[in-house]
């Protein structure tokens, strides 16, 4: 695998940002970017706020939802994004408020905290992939339509922890960055490499997808050259490294019987239980090399060992889950043709299967749940 750097624009997060990229097609050709941003191999144990003043709170923001409500971030392909809110026992959304981003971008991510008025990030990313732009991470606090400006280097993922006091993002997918949060306010507490010593550029893997699933662990998707993942990762944040060497935490990936039936990579995690996360469970997805890979699907997985306790969603023929999202109440999850024709369902816990969520915009980007 030759060092030319993580391709950001080619994987990140999966099929993501595979489909963010066709899904613009009306707005820009599909191309690939360059090499990430020069990472940084020095600690920033210093405490260092970020961003600019907040704006006030949005006029236009409505009535909170229920109480038992889930929370939703939906992003459309005209650069929109809102919050819509799933009543308790129901399949359709209904819009709570819009979130104001940057002129002429669109959502590459977003990551909610809990709670009935919930904490947003967001990294936007330019419409036109062409554009010298910064990509952008914005938080918004609570009951706010108006974000603050977290970085301006940040790549493609953001997690925001579910209580909304912690929240991690990349950059250039060669840095981790962690920061302590105050609603939309951050203040940066670690910046690691992903590989220590690398030349700016110079390392082929990175790290994309990331999801916290306790108050000091994130998971995060290894990611390579050549469009692929090399393993789901547990990261534990007084022990990241895990190992000597480059990435961080032990990375899991499909064996035995998984790995028979063509499975090649797990991706992204929605908690459900202590220990467990339903994954992306998909196949080998570069070069040609498997043309007979088995449609992505959604699984149950034990983070301790990588073992698959269940299938959680199969997509209908011709279509793959591409993403999931959300917790121990309910998981949302995409599944997509051809990268298109994005269609989201939800599944609660002690439902034997999900059913398609309604009232979400016809031009869909991604949509998220909170955990």
């Amino acid at each position: 695998m030759p060092a030319t750097g993580v391709r950001p624009g080619r994987y990140v997060a999966a099929v993501r940002l595979r489909i963010l990229g066709c899904l613009l097609l009306s707005l820009t050709a599909c191309t690939s970017e360059s090499g990430p941003r020069a990472a940084s191999s020095v600690p920033t144990p210093t405490p260092t706020a970020t961003g600019s003043p907040s704006p006030l709170p949005s006029p236009a923001a409505s009535a909170l939802p229920a109480a038992d409500s889930l929370l939703l971030a939906v992003a459309d392909k005209r650069g929109g994004l809102a919050l819509y809110a799933v009543s308790r026992g129901s399949h359709s959304a209904t819009l709570v408020r819009r979130l104001d981003g940057p002129p002429r971008h669109v959502v590459n991510r977003v990551s909610l905290s809990s709670g009935n008025s919930p904490t947003a990030c967001v990294v936007w990313g330019p419409a036109d992939v062409t554009s010298p732009s910064p990509r952008e991470l914005r938080c918004y606090r609570p009951g706010s339509g108006a974000g603050r400006l977290v970085s301006d280097k940040a790549s493609y993922d953001v997690g925001v922890r579910a209580d909304g006091r912690a929240l991690a993002w990349t950059e250039g997918n060669q840095d981790l960055v962690i920061a302590d949060l105050a609603g939309d306010v951050a203040t940066v507490r670690a910046r690691m490499p992903y590989a220590e010593g690398a030349p700016p550029g110079g390392y082929p893997e990175g790290l994309g997808d990331l999801d916290w699933i306790g108050a000091r662990t994130l998971v995060g998707t290894a990611v390579g050259d050549s469009d692929e993942s090399i393993g789901l990762c547990v990261i534990d944040l007084d022990h990241p490294r895990g190992h000597p060497g480059a990435g961080f935490g032990r990375c899991l990936r499909p064996q035995g019987a998984e790995a028979q039936k063509g499975y090649a990579h797990f991706e992204e995690a929605a908690l459900v239980a202590p220990g467990e996360a339903v994954v992306v469970e998909r196949g080998q997805d570069c070069c040609g090399e498997n043309d007979d890979a088995p449609a992505g699907r959604a699984v149950r997985l034990r983070l301790s060992d990588g073992a698959v306790l269940g299938v959680f969603a199969t997509p209908r023929d011709g279509r793959e889950v591409v993403d999931v999202s959300g917790g121990a109440r309910a998981v949302l999850y995409t599944t997509a043709r051809d990268g298109k024709e994005l269609a989201v369902s939800l599944r609660r816990a002690g439902e034997a299967r999900g059913a398609p969520l309604t009232g979400l915009p016809t031009d869909l980007l991604l949509a998220t749940a909170q955990p």
